[in-house]
């Protein structure tokens, strides 16, 4: 996809409500993102292997007394995917800054990680 084509798309995402073409074109091109097996299969290859990850990380916390033992590592790591990919747009789509976007995932981090080890309590 060449520049030309994102940022029209990028354009129209970052000014709601969409509407007329504009809408179209997007909803268009999130419709193809949603059914094409071979862009799906891109966009979330590796999500298995990074949900894992994220659910021994909450384990390990808990076991370490850092993080709420009636979390779900399962479901925090899973809601952690969701948001980092989510920030992603809205990075992408300029509706977030970068450094925004990074804040907001540490500070989910936190709450399921609790404290970093070693960090002054």
């Amino acid at each position: 996809m060449s520049a030309k084509t994102v940022l029209p798309i990028r354009s129209a995402v970052a000014e709601p409500p969409l509407s007329g073409t504009d809408g179209n074109a997007v909803q268009a091109f999130f419709g193809r993102l949603a059914s094409e097996p071979k862009v799906a299969a891109i966009l979330t290859d590796g999500d298995d292997e990074i949900r894992e990850l994220g659910a021994a990380a909450v384990h390990e916390a808990q076991d370490a007394g850092r993080a709420d033992p009636g979390l779900s590592p399962e479901r925090e790591a899973d809601l952690l995917l969701t948001l980092a990919v989510s920030f992603g747009v809205d990075v992408a789509v300029g509706q977030r800054t970068i450094e925004d976007a990074r804040a907001a995932l540490e500070y989910a981090l936190a709450r399921a990680l609790g404290p970093s080890p070693g960090a002054a309590a």
